[in-house]
């Protein structure tokens, strides 16, 4: 029952998707040129990662290399880390908007990185031992 109500749902509507496109999509996926692109790709982002993990392991993170773009790093503070990041113009997702993990993270991404991997990994380790973000310290400034 629940399976025919999904169908219905995505045979036509905001997440339809055409024939014209599935069909595209479908020969696209059969190229060799296209599976070379892929793997070419894959190949670059395995790279950067291996990269940033020896980065980070360099400044006391120790993280599995893993595969993907995001890397789930603890931090004593999730909002503290996000905030001394983005004041160096390094974005970073606060972990519990992302998941639903007990200890503290935030979400790093790879995906539009490109170099500057000690320079970033430092930052990272600085902000992973905040406990307060600026806007909690003006909160506990007297008066």
């Amino acid at each position: 029952m629940i399976i025919r109500e999904i169908q219905a749902y995505r045979s036509f509507g905001p997440v339809w998707t055409s024939r014209l496109l599935q069909t595209v999509a479908a020969r696209l996926l059969e190229n060799e040129k296209t599976h070379q692109t892929i793997h070419g790709n894959y190949r670059h982002h395995q790279e950067q990662r291996h990269e940033m993990t020896s980065a980070l392991r360099h400044n006391g993170i120790d993280i599995p290399t893993g595969e993907g773009f995001s890397f789930w790093i603890p931090v004593l503070n999730d909002e503290a880390a996000c905030a001394s990041l983005a004041s160096q113009n390094i974005r970073v997702s606060a972990g519990h908007q992302c998941s639903l993990l007990a200890p503290s993270h935030i979400r790093f991404s790879i995906s539009h990185l490109s170099g500057d991997f000690e320079r970033i990994a430092a930052a990272i380790q600085q902000a992973a031992r905040k406990t307060t973000s600026p806007a909690e310290q003006s909160d506990l400034k007297p008066v």
